[in-house]
């Protein structure tokens, strides 16, 4: 179903948090397709969690978005920003993780 939407190229990231502070967590991506090799299957677990990406950026429905009480009437909407690489951690995550430790 993932590759009929989203074609099989698409990247996914897999995740595993860490168990103990010393330990780093599991951050790979892999291409939708990949997941169908029994080397990365092995890698998946119970306790994998994975991140999929939009496909496609889209406008805020600005009228919806009012009615759910995010924005205001007179609120303008720009346009969507391309994500950030979500399994990158920059400083200010670095930072606290290393408060939690």
């Amino acid at each position: 179903y993932l590759q009929e939407t989203y074609g099989p190229d698409h990247e996914v990231t897999h995740y595993i948090a860490s168990r103990y502070p010393t330990i780093p967590p599991t951050i790979q991506r892999y291409k939708l397709s990949e997941l169908h090799r029994s080397n990365v299957r092995s890698q998946i677990t119970g306790i994998s969690t994975f991140y999929i990406a939009p496909k496609d950026s889209v406008e805020t429905n600005l009228e919806m978005a009012i009615r759910l009480g995010l924005a205001k009437p007179d609120s303008k909407v720009g346009s969507p920003k391309k994500t950030r690489a979500i399994d990158q951690y920059g400083g200010r995550e670095k930072e606290a993780v290393e408060a939690l430790a």
